[in-house]
């Protein structure tokens, strides 16, 4: 969880690589979070995917595409809403024991 908390992170903070991005993206995933939901984060918000959105972040704020903040916030939700299940999944499975 510590993982998918620092790329958030590195995302957010615009500090991020193409390979945090991928990263990310193979959290939500793993986590359920279909494949459609992925693209729609970054689509909706007027990119095409994921290096698209990393691409834009490189450029001055002025020559950017997309809104970036509608992402960010998109990006962080979904990021929030997968940890949460992953701590559901986790005491459910030690009240099992």
């Amino acid at each position: 969880m510590k993982d998918v908390k620092a790329v958030l992170d590195k995302v957010v903070s615009n500090s991020a690589k193409k390979s945090d991005y991928r990263l990310l993206e193979e959290y939500y995933l793993l986590a359920g979070i279909s494949q459609e939901h992925v693209y729609n984060l970054y689509n909706e918000c007027g990119f095409n995917d994921s290096m698209d959105f990393y691409q834009q972040r490189q450029r001055p704020s002025d020559k950017q595409v997309g809104n970036v903040r509608r992402a960010l916030a998109k990006i962080e939700g979904t990021t929030e809403a997968v940890l949460e299940a992953v701590l559901y999944k986790i005491v459910k499975l030690k009240n099992l024991c």
